[in-house]
């Protein structure tokens, strides 16, 4: 709970950057603060459906269903607050013996996900064909979730839906034991599930994601914080309130991360383990819109036109309330 003020409650994940505002050692001035980490599986879809429909006040949301949900006239604004960023050529995995070599070698292949619009696919299906050439209409997608897929479909990309194992499930393991049994040739998902007979398309990841960021300024932003309007409406102050706690609750993240050790949730572990030494000097916790974010974010919403999830692009000012 945060000092005495005006109630809110935000939903999130148990992040070393936002642990020092779950546990109160940051509390947001003039606002009592709830935060929520704790939903059923899969949590992180019903912490966005429990955003998107109201019932809490905002939180951390999945890009790609904040701008496809704002835009269908959801009252939601962003901040300038990523909680879950990661490079995404990590995120391909491959059945050895598929004969995927190549990014190129993807085509034609089986691949699949567990929900087709999520932000971490339509990172992959962007960087795949600004960078390799390789469309979405050249891969046979397989998904746990069409969610968001229908304007894909009638642009002819292939999109099957895979019966699921009903409610609980692991997304990731069900994709890895799919690819383990043939029945997919590949996988995208955010969690690594490199096994004997799977490997990651690239190998070298890491010096990939290097090169990349060096050549682009592009450092993918999968998760920002968001906030109802009618909370704007009602108190204008709050946003830039809850703005400082959270950039202030980001320089408590080495401590929390310490402390956690292995029980890093897997975006925070990619954060913390592999994608600080490809930033360099970059601080991925700095919470503000500067010329990298809003490059990330041009980059990102251009890929939602092309995947057809939007019709049309939006200014990335006018998805936030402060910045």
């Amino acid at each position: 709970m945060g000092s005495k003020g005006i109630p809110l409650t935000l939903g999130m994940a148990s992040r070393p950057s936002l642990m020092a505002l779950i546990d109160g050692t940051v509390q947001p001035e003039g606002i009592d603060l709830t935060c929520v980490c704790d939903f059923p599986e899969p949590s992180t879809i019903v912490r966005h459906d429990r955003i998107l429909s109201g019932e809490l006040d905002g939180g951390e949301c999945s890009t790609s269903y904040f701008v496809e949900a704002k835009l269908k006239g959801a009252p939601l604004l962003g901040l300038p607050v990523y909680p879950n960023r990661s490079f995404r050529h990590r995120s391909i995995y491959c059945r050895d013996g598929a004969g995927i070599k190549t990014a190129k070698d993807l085509k034609g292949k089986r691949v699949g996900l567990h929900v087709y619009a999520a932000s971490t696919m339509m990172w992959v299906r962007g960087i795949l064909r600004d960078e390799y050439g390789v469309s979405p209409q050249d891969i046979k997608w397989y998904t746990l979730m069409d969610r968001g897929a229908e304007g894909a479909k009638k642009s002819g990309v292939s999109i099957e839906l895979i019966p699921s194992a009903g409610k609980g499930f692991d997304f990731n393991e069900f994709i890895a034991q799919m690819i383990e049994r043939g029945e997919l040739d590949a996988g995208v998902g955010p969690v690594n599930i490199v096994r004997p007979g799977i490997s990651r398309l690239f190998s070298n990841f890491a010096q990939v994601e290097r090169e990349y960021y060096l050549r682009t300024g592009i450092y993918p932003i999968i998760h920002t914080m968001v906030i109802n309007e009618r909370v704007v409406r009602d108190t204008p102050w709050v946003p830039q309130a809850l703005l400082d706690a959270f950039r202030k609750a980001a320089t408590y993240t080495p401590q929390y991360a310490a402390a956690a050790k292995g029980n890093l949730e897997q975006g925070d572990k990619e954060i913390w383990e592999q994608d600080r030494p490809i930033l360099g000097g970059d601080d991925p916790y700095a919470w503000v819109l500067g010329p990298k974010e809003r490059k990330a974010f041009e980059a990102f919403l251009d890929y939602l036109v092309l995947d057809r999830l939007i019709t049309d692009k939006p200014s990335v000012d006018s998805l936030f309330v402060v910045t």
